[in-house]
């Protein structure tokens, strides 16, 4: 079967295709006893896991009861693979056109000071992340064995409450399993956890106690489609439990999110609870302190040195008066933020005017506040509306993320900033691309040297080790019986400990450094000749 990736996908007509579970092209589709198709791995799977919390199997779409019988959906198999093979063919008639272009373009240069239309911009997701991700793809296991307490970058998502940080969130990862309502928003940290893999899988939730530092819950799965209602159940009782209500935050327990699915970079996200100035409702009276300590902690915990931070400022307010803003200032962070205006769909002319200053001359503008190096970008991310202004309904949550994404350079036009979208300053497919300026600048500038300071460090452990176990000159055939014991011992300590060090030769080797491979080499080579042991013994040993 022919594989298309969704971030390449830009018709609706794909949505059509999409299994609700793992948010991923149908593979094996069958169809469940609520009439809904699904991949069968991944039905198995959210039956297994209902089984298993000791739950009624439920539609992982619907939530109400059903059986686990399921049926062939041949007819879907059949349309998925005609549908990937002409997109297969237009992706080629494509190349195969610009490539005729290129060459008319090269034998008849264009007059001076012409300049063709510019290409209409298109949806980008976190998928367009993925090649300055390719190098944690395949070290991230390897270094966290490797080095104690090293820690892959993680982007950071803080603002008030009600910013619309989840809404970004969600977007970007095109996967609606952040709570988004009134009744229930982000009462605690959330960890989405991205790994990249050949099969969208679906998605997994974990409760975990910071304080313990323990799994309380799960993982177990939920679906892509109606997971938010998980997400919102285990926050409610979080925090009932730990307030005595639905009410304030909670600062011990968080949620991780497991994503694993091609079209993801291999990344961590936190959506942090959003900043509260005055208590509301059934909150406690110092829930602005609540949220801001929440805050304050981390942006001073250990994982700021390898976080960045998207900072989230609905464009109807100016920047220079959102705490979060002033967090990230108190904690001299704003050179690894980058700032993103919501809600501009809701501006008139007068704050347009605004926000084009805000974001151009950032230090100039009343109101503004210069992040550099990477500076702001404007997003709109207003649910789609008929003629009427009427909300539109869409049959999965995913088909709305592509008409809101499809949506949004219309919304920008028509509010008169389109100079914005076409310097690139306006869009989520600019927060996709500037992330990636983000990313490739602290990759090559920051992780790498200090993953790199980390190795060597670990090298020299090692060394001193290898210094320390006191091997005798050579092994002597008439040795007293004492002596070989003695040697014995430390040549099975010496195994084990040659055994350990190749994991640092092969992620030095990884990031083109040959320290710690010498030091492997010597060390296996001083094992072998000193204990008289073989490769193959070494290899085996316990």
């Amino acid at each position: 079967m022919i594989r298309v990736r969704l971030g390449d996908l830009l018709d609706e007509d794909i949505s059509a295709f999409v299994c609700p579970i793992t948010n991923g092209l149908f593979e094996d589709p069958v169809v469940a006893d609520d009439g809904r198709t699904y991949s069968r791995q991944a039905i198995v799977d959210w039956f297994e896991g209902c089984k298993s919390r000791q739950v009624s199997i439920t539609s992982p779409f619907t939530r109400e009861k059903i059986s686990e019988r399921l049926v062939d959906n041949f007819d879907m198999k059949r349309a998925i693979e005609e549908f990937a093979e002409k997109r297969v063919k237009a992706a080629a008639d494509a190349r195969a056109a610009a490539e005729q272009e290129r060459s008319q373009r090269a034998r008849v240069p264009p007059a001076s000071g012409s300049a063709g239309p510019s290409a209409p911009p298109s949806a980008k997701y976190l998928s367009e992340l993925g090649d300055i991700f390719s190098l944690l793809d395949g070290l991230r296991g390897l270094l966290a064995e490797t080095l104690d307490g090293w820690q892959p970058p993680q982007l950071v998502v803080v603002g008030q409450e009600s910013s619309g940080k989840s809404s970004v969130l969600e977007r970007l990862m095109m996967t609606p399993l952040l709570p988004r309502d009134d009744d229930i928003c982000t009462r605690l940290p959330i960890h989405v956890r991205l790994r990249r893999s050949d099969k969208a899988m679906p998605p997994k939730l974990e409760v975990y106690n910071v304080s313990a530092k323990a799994t309380e819950r799960g993982p177990y799965t939920i679906a892509a489609q109606s997971g938010v209602a998980d997400v919102s159940e285990e926050m409610r009782r979080i925090i009932v439990e730990e307030q005595g209500g639905l009410r304030g935050v909670c600062a011990h327990r968080i949620i991780i999110l497991h994503i694993t699915n091609p079209n993801v970079p291999c990344l961590d996200l936190v959506d942090m609870p959003g900043i509260v100035t005055a208590p509301s409702g059934d909150d406690p009276a110092d829930m602005a302190s609540q949220t801001t300590s929440l805050i304050k902690a981390h942006l001073q915990s250990k994982s700021s040195s390898h976080s960045l931070y998207l900072a989230v400022v609905k464009a109807t307010a100016a920047p220079n008066t959102s705490v979060a803003m002033q967090l990230l200032h108190e904690a001299n962070l704003y050179s690894k933020t980058f700032g993103v205006f919501t809600f501009c769909d809701e501006l008139g002319k007068k704050t347009s005017r605004k926000l084009n200053q805000w974001i151009r001359s950032p230090s100039e503008g009343q109101g503004a506040v210069a992040l550099e190096p990477y500076g702001w970008v404007a997003t709109a991310n207003a649910p789609p509306e008929d003629e009427d202004g009427k909300l539109l309904e869409f049959e999965s949550n995913f088909e709305r993320l592509q008409r809101q994404a499809l949506s949004e350079i219309e919304i920008f036009h028509e509010i008169g900033l389109r100079e914005l979208l076409d310097e690139g300053l306006a869009s989520h497919s600019a927060l996709v691309s500037r992330l990636n300026d983000m990313f490739k600048d602290y990759l090559n500038t920051t992780w790498v040297p200090n993953t790199l300071r980390m190795l060597a460090k670990e090298d020299r452990k090692l060394q001193i080790e290898n210094a320390m176990l006191g091997m005798p000159p050579m092994h002597q055939a008439d040795a007293a019986p004492e002596a070989k014991e003695a040697l014995f011992q430390a040549s099975r300590e010496l195994v084990l400990f040659a055994r350990a060090a190749p994991r640092v030769a092969r992620t030095m080797n990884s990031l083109r450094c040959d320290i710690a491979s010498r030091l492997w080499s010597r060390t296996l080579l001083w094992a072998c000749l000193r204990c008289c042991v073989s490769t193959e013994d070494l290899c085996s040993s316990p």
